[in-house]
């Protein structure tokens, strides 16, 4: 499949990683093989469980066996993941993340490293061999002071979640301006469903359980439902309703929440405009219309994500 989209066209492939699914660059790895151009966005890397330099030694070695065509996607990863269930302690995540970067950008420019702080000890630590080619840095978040952080001293910001609204981007988009003077080469790229279809009333209820998942929990869904025009509050109601936000209370995986009817019910909450400023559904030219308007908004990279209907679209695009 990843062979057949590069040969139609399609310039890059990410992928994202959370804990208890597959881990990152073992896949980058695997896409560096079986692609010749495309850019290959390993990730999210998260920075809690990967010590600065191991997160640098893999990005270095993608970098080099793909020959400049990695990116190197890392985060902070979301509480109920990182804190609750591996026990991190995420108290001071912005200061922490700020170090993160420091090293790591030093690391990958074949620097050495010496840093003592109460995040990370580093003793005359450089990579070896060093990265022959640039790594951009991306990072995947949502919040305003990490989009803020990110903007300043990241080469781009990574939307993964599936409720990027346009009334989110156009907010992230002018975010970021207001932290930096030159926006040319900053990446603001977006992970969308997409549906190519006739029956967009199908296309839109088929999304819904996913849209209700990232819209539980808690700070996240308010944020994304606040961003594209609708009540904050609509967010309790559908965490409650999907049982992601009792999960994270006890402390136990989100991903819990498939095994029950729960997010069937949060479902029926989602208002079928959310959708519509989340995805892009319709026949191909409309596809097309929304990603001129997706480039209005300030994206300069679509991530697709297929989900159910993948051999549909894949028929289509291939």
């Amino acid at each position: 499949m990843v062979e057949r989209l590069e040969k139609r066209g399609v310039d890059s492939f990410w992928m994202y990683e959370i804990f208890q699914g597959y881990e990152a660059f073992s896949r980058a790895g695997y896409l560096a093989a079986i692609t010749k151009k495309a850019k290959i966005g390993a990730g999210v890397v998260n920075s809690y469980s990967r010590h600065p330099t191991i997160t640098a030694m893999g990005a270095a070695f993608l970098a080099n066996v793909t020959q400049g065509r990695a990116n190197l996607v890392i985060g902070v990863g979301g509480d109920s993941w990182v804190g609750g269930m591996l026990g991190y302690d995420q108290s001071h995540p912005l200061q922490r993340f700020k170090e993160y970067m420091s090293v790591l950008r030093t690391l990958l420019r074949g620097s050495e490293v010496n840093h003592r702080s109460m995040n990370f000890i580093l003793n005359k630590v450089k990579l070896a061999p060093p990265p022959e080619y640039p790594v951009p840095i991306i990072v995947a978040c949502e919040q305003p002071k990490m989009i803020r952080l990110a903007g300043k001293l990241a080469d781009g910001l990574y939307l993964e979640p599936a409720c990027c609204s346009i009334g989110y981007i156009k907010w992230v988009a002018q975010t970021v301006r207001e932290r930096r003077q030159e926006m040319r080469h900053f990446q603001l790229i977006a992970n969308l469903q997409l549906r190519i279809t006739e029956n967009a009333v199908e296309a839109r209820a088929s999304m819904k359980p996913m849209l209700a998942f990232h819209l539980s929990f808690p700070g996240e869904g308010e944020l994304y439902l606040e961003k594209a025009g609708f009540p904050a509050s609509l967010a309790g109601e559908i965490g409650e309703a999907s049982g992601v936000r009792r999960l994270i209370r006890e402390k136990r995986s989100p991903l819990e929440a498939f095994e029950t009817d729960g997010l069937k019910e949060a479902a029926k909450l989602v208002p079928d405009e959310f959708v519509d400023q989340c995805a892009v559904i319709g026949d191909l030219e409309r596809c097309k219309d929304r990603l001129s308007e997706l480039e209005s908004a300030g994206l300069t990279d679509v991530v697709f994500s297929f989900q159910e209907n993948e051999s549909e679209n894949l028929r289509i695009l291939l």
